[in-house]
């Protein structure tokens, strides 16, 4: 192996240079090719349970001025996925909360795939989206690309959306070692061979080992006062944990602090852990690896921010490390419906719960009834990941189904094609097998529909020309 980085802090080591070089390569192709996960943070479920903790801080703002939008950024915001799924939601809000729904990314290419997908077109000519360049350590005013807009400031509070956006951005290491806090630093290696340029094929192959020093002054450590409270308390009450600490997510929460008048809500998920006690089984960094990677994040500190700024934190009373969620509020206001909202929510099914709920065998689904396949789709809010999973089962089931459920199906089929964004030409395989359920349910317009739709994403081929001319034909037939 060949060193490429020795006893460097974690937050400045080689390895996020390599994660920025990696979303640059691959744009969009991120979420279609390269496996990049997005399930967990853009599924209907998600969308719909953010959406209502949004509606419920809309209504308890204090004071809005309906002369200016109320922002909200979907910070990293990928393929746009989430975007769309949560506007189809807010959409009912606009008249009585004007709202700018603003996507953000550090990839230009990602802004332009945004720009010129079908799904979010109408939103933007309405004028409730908008898009801008934003990396976590940004410090400069914001430009909205398609209003022209400079944000430095804003009248209204703003809403964060941070899915698998922190899990993704620098974080420090540190360990409590006799009551004393050491900071941690990485030394990464490379195979022999490797190319003498930054690679994000590294990602794959790197080795990392890491070290530990003392630290003299805590309460000075970091710039930001509340950091460094909290690393006072980790140092106190953790003795012998090894721990992680969200300094990039402090820096987009402190950019959005001050953007907003230490007015907002903030909405996030990613891989990490929720408590203290989830914190001292952590341990040393694992680093998820997937063409990018990821990294657990401590959202226990990030509820403390908000603590120690007068605002709320809070988090799932059963928190699962696969996927954790937060909310937190700054600023003056009493929020009770707001909180209650997030925990209904989270109670009632995590969308982590319903991946663990959905991850069947081929053998444990050819067991399922028609019905309750067809249900555990809905229960995603008609998720079109779970359809496509499950369309082997389904259409062969169809043949067997009673009229009731028939129905069913037709309503499931509806809202996931409503639901569904693609990313990728050959996405389009999916909305035709939805077509195809369409027909065998004897549904021939609205199969017809479908069908278009799917050759406006794969492009119109000869099986596509050939299943709208039989629902011509079928249609033709019933007159």
């Amino acid at each position: 192996m060949k060193q490429i980085e020795d006893n460097q802090l974690f937050s400045k080591s080689v390895i996020w240079e390599l994660q920025t070089e990696a979303y640059q390569n691959f744009g969009p192709e991120a979420w279609a090719q390269k496996g990049v996960p997005f399930y967990l943070t853009s599924n209907p479920l998600i969308a719909q349970q953010f959406a209502r903790v949004v509606e419920r801080y809309f209504l308890e703002i204090p004071e809005v001025d309906p002369s200016e939008p109320i922002y909200l950024f979907d910070l990293g915001a990928g393929s746009g996925r989430l975007a769309y799924l949560m506007l189809k939601h807010l959409m009912p809000l606009y008249d009585r909360f004007p709202f700018v729904y603003v996507m953000t990314d550090m990839v230009e290419e990602n802004l332009h795939f945004w720009r010129d997908h079908t799904r979010l077109e109408p939103f933007f000519e309405k004028g409730v989206l908008d898009c801008a360049l934003y990396k976590n350590d940004r410090t400069e005013p914001l430009e909205l690309q398609v209003s022209g807009e400079v944000l430095d400031s804003t009248v209204n509070p703003v809403v964060l959306i941070c899915t698998y956006f922190f899990d993704t951005i620098p974080q420090d290491l540190f360990r409590v070692n006799g009551n004393r806090l050491e900071e941690g630093r990485i030394s990464v290696s490379v195979p022999e061979g490797s190319t003498s340029e930054l690679d994000p094929d590294w990602i794959s192959t790197l080795k990392e080992s890491y070290a530990f020093h003392p630290i003299d002054d805590v309460s000075k450590y970091y710039p930001l006062r509340c950091a460094n409270k909290i690393l006072s308390e980790y140092a106190q009450e953790m003795e012998g944990a090894t721990f992680l600490f969200p300094s990039g997510s402090l820096l987009s929460l402190e950019y959005f602090r001050k953007l907003s008048n230490s007015r907002m809500l903030l909405l996030a998920g990613d891989q990490g852990m929720s408590s203290k006690d989830q914190i001292m089984r952590w341990g040393t960094p694992h680093i998820s690896r997937h063409s990018s990677f990821s990294i657990a994040v401590n959202y226990h500190a990030l509820a403390r921010y908000f603590e120690l700024n007068d605002g709320l934190g809070f988090l799932p009373s059963v928190p699962d490390h696969r996927f954790a969620i937060i909310a937190g509020i700054l600023g003056e206001g009493v929020y009770n419906q707001t909180c209650l909202s997030f925990y209904q929510e989270m109670r009632s099914l995590q969308p982590v719960e319903y991946w663990h709920l959905t991850g069947l065998t081929d053998e444990q689904v050819e067991k399922m009834s028609l019905k309750q396949l067809l249900i555990l789709v809905k229960l995603g809010n008609y998720d079109p990941l779970n359809m496509n999973c499950y369309f082997k089962q389904v259409r062969e089931k169809l043949k067997d189904a009673d009229e009731e459920t028939i129905d069913l199906l037709k309503n499931v089929v509806k809202g996931c094609v409503g639901n569904f964004y693609p990313v990728n030409p050959s996405e389009g395989d999916f909305v035709m097998n939805m077509g195809v359920l369409l027909f065998e349910a004897k549904d021939y317009a609205s199969a017809a529909q479908v069908f278009s739709f799917a050759g406006s994403i794969k492009g119109m081929d000869a099986q596509l020309m050939q299943n709208l001319a039989l629902c011509k034909e079928k249609m033709r037939a019933k007159i």
